[in-house]
């Protein structure tokens, strides 16, 4: 059973990298670190802000609480990729569909979609 420990905003001093896309969070970006209990076990990740809001939507229309980068990733490419309403698929880098306008637009709420997109150039360009 997971359970939620600690979970904050933060203003990175230094380059982390975000657990769920694998690329830098660059210093200076807001990311989410969060410490989580998972069977016994304790474990703290970090997060772009735009990864954890796919990460939230992610899990709210699945209704899983484990995941892995693979998983969400192939969701995105199902779910909204193939039906892309800009006909990118074809010119779609895989790696970056976290990062991706139509992908944020798709899956967050008006509300988060903006703090999203500010993370996304925020940490433009970030190698993972």
């Amino acid at each position: 059973m997971l359970e939620f420990i600690k979970r904050d905003q933060h203003k990175a001093r230094r380059e982390y990298t975000c657990h769920l896309c694998g690329k830098t969070i660059k210093t200076g970006a807001e990311y989410i670190y969060e410490v989580s209990k998972y069977n016994g076990r304790v474990n703290d990740f970090r997060r772009h802000i735009h990864c954890d809001a796919l990460l939230s939507a992610w899990a709210e229309v699945t209704g899983k609480d484990t995941y892995t980068a693979e998983k969400i990733g192939n969701f995105i490419r199902d779910e909204i990729c193939f039906r892309c309403p800009a006909g990118r698929l074809s010119i779609c880098d895989k790696a970056e569909c976290f990062a991706c306008d139509v992908v944020l637009g798709f899956l967050l709420p008006p509300t988060i979609l903006t703090a999203a997109q500010k993370s996304v150039r925020e940490n433009e360009g970030a190698e993972g």
